[in-house]
């Protein structure tokens, strides 16, 4: 009984296979060369997908209070989906001479080389990080000292890697490719507020090349606080939510300067906003860290934010006795530096017109632009901006 059975199933097994056969003999050449296509495409984007998946980039950044590195899986070029894999930072002193005499001295110098050369090692081996996908780079500040090229010819003789030197207009073009999703270059506006500044900018494309059109005001978190601090020095009594407000005619003519020259800027779709600003806004309002590189926000929720720290502010320091992300902001930054950062965010956007249509993202990666833009200008998926 089971030899038979075993010998009808073999022969269903060929008549199957019989007319599967003749199937194959029917089909025309033209259907063979597509169904060919189609399988090699379907392998194509496999082998993408698994070589996205695994593209493991390092960076190394070299600045006046420490070196920071970086480790970053990065999945898709095209849309800027990255995420950090580690990061960490050696607190060392690397420009204690530029206050003195413009220069790093030369013990810093050996210093910031040592640590580079270590993290340079451990991103090798412990990571199995390819050398070409390291980046070494001096921030803005260092990049100020007369003598960086000393600096990056210990880098070279340590690594034989080059010094990616990043000057203030050159931060500005990163923060753009770093900020900003590559297939929502042309239509957006990026805008950092730091703690000195707030700068940024747009790209056009100008006969077949993407112009990069930068955009700075020279007041940040701190810098305002401490304008509207001088201001009202003669006062015997500081009331900083009103001095804050008396001082808003002057920010809003700042943008709106601003915003003049360089018309197209307001006629972005996206805006995307960074710097400790927005992660003190982000972080407070939502009670969390942001989990994506990229989150919508609202206007409303951050005109209701500044409603709050200015007047129910006991509200944010009780959250922050059991809420570890609210309590790192306000460790970071007083009530004062709060209203005034919020205070810039507010103008930036109020003097865009028709603020309410406009997409308003949040990316909470705006410290390793830098990074993000260097392997984006590096891949084959990227648009060379000038």
């Amino acid at each position: 009984m089971h030899t038979q059975s075993y010998v009808l199933q073999f022969l269903d097994i060929v008549k199957i296979i019989f007319v599967l056969l003749k199937l194959i003999m029917n089909l025309s050449v033209l259907k063979m060369k597509k169904i060919a296509s189609n399988f090699i495409s379907y392998l194509l984007l496999l082998f993408i997908t698994g070589t996205q998946a695994q593209s493991i980039y390092g960076g190394i950044e070299i600045g006046d209070k420490g070196v920071k590195m970086y480790v970053i899986n990065v999945q898709n070029t095209k849309s800027g989906t990255f995420e950090i894999q580690n990061f960490w930072t050696e607190n060392v002193e690397t420009a204690s001479g530029m206050p003195i005499n413009g220069n790093l001295a030369q013990q810093d110098i050996d210093t910031a080389g040592s640590i580079t050369l270590k993290n340079y090692k451990k991103m090798l081996t412990e990571y199995k990080i390819e050398n070409q996908n390291i980046y070494i780079a001096a921030s803005s500040r260092t990049a100020m000292a007369h003598n960086i090229g000393d600096l990056a010819k210990k880098v070279k003789t340590l690594t034989n890697k080059d010094l990616d030197i990043i000057t203030s207009s050159l931060e500005a073009k990163l923060l753009s490719k770093g900020c900003i999703p590559p297939k929502n270059y042309l239509n957006s506006l990026v805008l950092d507020i730091g703690e000195r500044n707030t700068k940024g900018g747009y790209i056009n494309a100008v006969n077949g090349a993407n112009i990069f059109y930068p955009i700075t005001v020279d007041i940040g978190t701190i810098t305002l606080t401490e304008k509207i601090i001088k201001r009202n020095k003669q006062k015997p009594s500081l009331d900083y939510n009103q001095a804050s407000f008396d001082y808003l005619p002057t920010l809003r003519e700042e943008f709106d300067t601003i915003y003049s020259n360089r018309p197209e800027s307001i006629k972005k779709e996206n805006i995307y906003l960074s710097g400790g600003a927005l992660w003190a806004f982000y972080t407070l309002f939502n009670e969390k860290s942001a989990a994506n590189n990229f989150t919508e926000i609202r206007y409303e929720d951050i005109v209701l934010l500044k409603f709050i720290i200015e007047n129910n502010f006991e509200k944010i320091v009780k959250i922050s006795l059991t809420n570890p992300h609210v309590k790192e902001v306000l460790d970071t930054y007083s009530q004062k530096n709060l209203i005034a950062s919020n205070s810039i965010l507010l103008t930036a956007l109020e003097e865009i017109p028709n603020i309410k249509n406009k997409k308003i993202f949040f990316a909470k990666q705006g410290e390793i632009a830098w990074l993000i833009s260097f392997i984006m200008e590096r891949s084959k998926g990227s648009i060379q901006v000038y």
